[in-house]
């Protein structure tokens, strides 16, 4: 092989390179525009208004009952030992859930 035959070569490979590179992004920004409308909607669901604090508060607040009582039917015959850790316990569970709840929904 003579070295303009692989001068050549090198040149068509280059050229197929660069050619594959520009079809390549045309094809990655042709999907990237395809997808930014339904990437937008998505983002923009999370800005909608949710539930709120009252509504939050309020199922917060059954839960964190249910909870409670489900801890104190566990606990057994500690129930007035652990009344001390139920109460703080309770508000925890209360704030926790009142603020996700709130935040998540």
């Amino acid at each position: 092989m003579s070295e303009r035959e692989e001068k050549r070569k090198a040149t068509r490979m280059v050229l197929g390179l660069v050619a594959m590179a520009i079809f390549l992004g045309g094809v990655t920004i042709w999907g990237v525009t395809a997808l930014v409308p339904d990437v937008l909607a998505a983002a923009s669901a999370g800005f909608e208004p949710g539930v709120g604090l009252k509504t939050a508060a309020i199922a917060a607040m059954v839960v964190s009952i249910f909870i409670s009582i489900i801890f104190a039917i566990v606990s057994g015959d500690g129930l007035i030992g652990e009344l001390q850790f139920m109460i703080p316990g309770f508000f925890l569970f209360f704030l926790f859930f009142w603020l996700m709840l709130a935040w998540a929904f």
